[in-house]
């Protein structure tokens, strides 16, 4: 690992390394005037030889979904290494957790309030609604059964067209259609 004297520490956020991770780990340990750390779930011995070079530091977690450890591991990195002046991640499943540590400690970004608008799709439709952009009707239910009442009720069946629908996990990325 080395040390960019004089340059902005940033700390990417990234779960697992994936062909798409490591291509981006490649490109951002070349970026001029950036220390680049990472926070990760796979130990640093996976990274090929050239990353683990062009890193500032490393700190691995058990779980990038839990806020407070994600918190922990930058704290961590920045006694060791100065405050980061960014922390990211490219993996829309920790976005919001990413968001609350960056307001904890107070690094610049997009904030909890308005990553939740485009993680949250009824969040989003609600935000979309009050400023007057029109946006398709959507409810929430807690199992199944509960879904097919307001699904009838958003979008009624009839002869001519098929309503499209939408199932998803409240909370993760997973939908069907």
């Amino acid at each position: 690992m080395k040390v960019k004297m004089g340059a902005m520490h940033a700390i990417y956020i990234c779960p697992f390394f994936t062909e798409n991770a490591l291509s981006f780990l490649y490109r951002f340990i070349h970026i001029d005037g950036v220390r680049l750390s990472l926070v990760s779930q796979d130990p640093v011995e996976a990274l090929p030889y050239e990353i683990r070079q062009g890193l500032a530091g490393h700190w691995r977690i058990a779980d990038c979904l839990q806020k407070d450890e994600l918190l922990a591991a930058c704290k961590g990195l920045g006694k060791q290494l100065g405050k980061a002046g960014r922390i990211f991640a490219a993996t829309e499943h920790i976005q919001i957790q990413v968001a609350w540590v960056r307001e904890q400690l107070e690094v610049p970004g997009l904030p909890v309030e308005t990553v939740k608008k485009f993680r949250d799709k009824g969040v989003m439709k609600e935000f979309f609604r009050a400023k007057g952009v029109p946006c398709a009707r959507h409810c929430s239910a807690t199992n199944g059964l509960a879904s097919v009442a307001p699904a009838n009720r958003l979008a009624p069946v009839n002869r001519v067209a098929a309503r499209p629908c939408f199932v998803g996990i409240m909370g993760n990325s997973f939908a069907i259609g």
